[in-house]
């Protein structure tokens, strides 16, 4: 009789243990869910900035762009004038020129 009285004593505690180890299970469960919320919340988070990062380097690229194109309209349009008072004095010298050439 004392014999079947450990087993059960024994069955008692191993149930006991059983017990206590299933709700540490379960706490560390919900602790890895919790741990991945919190990380899958900051992987949305830091694709979000990611996005607003592509975006303003996106929008940064076009108005770079748009910069450059006005820069270099900008540009031709100085060369052009350069050329024509360019021409403008190469005439102006050449008429001064033929000027003096009809006086001799």
């Amino acid at each position: 009789m004392q014999k079947l009285q450990e087993i059960s004593d024994k069955c008692i505690n191993a149930e006991a243990e059983t017990r206590k180890v299933i709700i540490e299970l379960e706490e560390g469960k919900k602790q890895i869910e919790n741990e991945k919320n919190q990380l899958l919340t900051t992987l949305e988070e830091k694709q979000k900035e990611i996005q607003q990062l592509a975006d303003q380097k996106s929008g940064l690229a076009r108005q770079l762009e748009d910069e450059k194109v006005e820069l270099l309209s900008q540009l031709e349009e100085q060369t052009m004038k350069s050329k024509q008072l360019s021409v403008e004095n190469l005439c102006e010298v050449l008429e001064a020129t033929a000027e003096v050439q009809r006086q001799w």
